[in-house]
């Protein structure tokens, strides 16, 4: 049997009554809106930082800079900070918890890279379904938030080559010639 890649990442947000913005404004650590965003801004003039839901801690230079350009771009990394440092913090917590339990499972299975907020996994086709499971209950139970993570799971045949081609866009590496991949997969 041959080997395959599983690859898991959160799903969209299902629509309810009320937007997710709304949904996730009742979560103090994250909210949304102007008066949000003004006092997060606010709070990082003071301090000089601002926190992911988990208190990692973001030093925005400039933030109380007197050229207006310096201090709106500061202003911005203040308030998508909480947002997008938290993804990030959750797809690194998912990252630690999903390569534990791999271990400790005794699969084969491999972590094989992480693009965004997506893992990719490979391993063994008879291995495939446990492996989908180990990801979904691994990633969403990694942070308890006021609104559920879900994450959706798919796999399919090898795909070394693709993986090569995304990792090398990724990290903004010239496109590499068919050939020249392919040989690097065999």
């Amino acid at each position: 049997a041959g080997n395959g890649h599983v690859a898991a990442r959160p799903g969209d947000f299902q629509r309810s009554e009320g937007s997710s913005c709304d949904r996730i404004s009742g979560d103090p650590r994250i909210g949304c809106g102007i008066g949000k965003c003004r006092a997060v801004i606010e709070k990082c003039e003071t301090s000089g930082y601002v926190e992911t839901i988990f208190k990692r801690k973001r030093f925005i230079r400039n933030i109380n800079a007197k050229n207006k350009n310096e201090k709106s771009a500061a202003e911005r990394m203040a308030v998508n900070t909480p947002i997008q440092g938290s993804a990030a913090d959750i797809v690194k917590k998912a990252m630690i918890a999903v390569q534990n339990a791999i271990e400790s499972s005794g699969l084969k299975a491999k972590l094989l890279l992480q693009v965004h907020d997506e893992l990719i996994v490979e391993c063994p086709t008879e291995e495939c379904e446990a492996v989908k499971k180990l990801l979904r209950t691994e990633m969403e139970g990694v942070a308890k938030l006021s609104v559920p993570l879900k994450v959706s799971v798919e796999s399919g045949a090898d795909q070394r080559v693709e993986l090569e081609r995304l990792a090398f866009h990724e990290h903004g590496l010239e496109r590499l010639d068919t050939e020249t991949v392919e040989r690097r997969s065999a």
